[in-house]
């Protein structure tokens, strides 16, 4: 009798199992199937993601830097350079001034150039004056350009050093006889009256400066007479 009744309550238990497992399988097959699974990133992909970018903003900022110091470099380079373009402007005014540069680079000295000498302007037999090239130099023999009076004077060696012939420019004659090319004084003295008569002459040359100094060179010249 006891088994019985265990039988029975063991069918009855079977049966709601069966039912329970019935109706769960039959609610997860209508369940729908998703097409994909998405698979969230953990945080250590995260941290690696990360640390890649943070050594490549860094590399980029190195870049950045190195690029700024370049410019900052070229920047003082050219600073430095317009400045000295600008100093050796000033030199070059002060020392091509005939007027403002004396007191600072003042005439030491004068000469008169190889070129000097007999030039002949119409072709015609004979020399018909001088050719002369006039350097006012400073202290270190450069050729400055500055105002001043100029006195010419011809000697005859051959008449015991009398004066042949002179000639004289104001500070404003003077000056429009300046030439850049080649750099100096380059007058043009045509003979006065007749021409000399002894080829083996003295040229002795004085410039008065804007100060009253006066700077005095002398050169031996030939020139070329019409009996020659």
């Amino acid at each position: 009798m006891k088994t019985r009744c265990n039988l029975a309550v063991f069918t009855v238990l079977a049966g709601l199992l069966g039912s329970v497992c019935g109706c769960r399988s039959e609610e997860s097959m209508k369940r729908p199937i998703p097409a994909e699974i998405k698979v969230e990133p953990t945080r250590e992909a995260e941290s690696e993601e990360t640390a890649e970018l943070r050594v490549l903003l860094e590399q980029l900022q190195a870049e950045l830097e190195k690029e700024r110091k370049a410019k900052d470099k070229l920047e003082e380079e050219l600073a430095r350079l317009k400045a000295e373009n600008q100093r050796l402007k000033a030199l070059v005014s002060e020392k091509a001034s005939p007027e403002d540069g004396h007191l600072r680079f003042p005439v030491e000295k004068i000469s008169l150039g190889f070129l000097t000498g007999g030039a002949d302007w119409d072709e015609k037999e004979g020399d018909d004056g001088l050719i002369v090239f006039l350097h006012p130099q400073d202290r270190e023999d450069d050729t400055i350009k500055r105002a001043g009076k100029v006195r010419f004077e011809l000697f005859d060696l051959t008449q015991e050093e009398v004066v042949v012939m002179g000639w004289d420019f104001t500070a404003e004659e003077a000056i429009k006889n300046w030439r850049n090319f080649p750099t100096g004084y380059q007058f043009k003295l045509p003979w006065k009256g007749s021409p000399p008569t002894a080829s083996e002459l003295i040229l002795k040359a004085t410039f008065t400066d804007l100060d009253g100094k006066d700077f005095i060179a002398t050169k031996r010249i030939r020139v070329r007479l019409a009996s020659e």
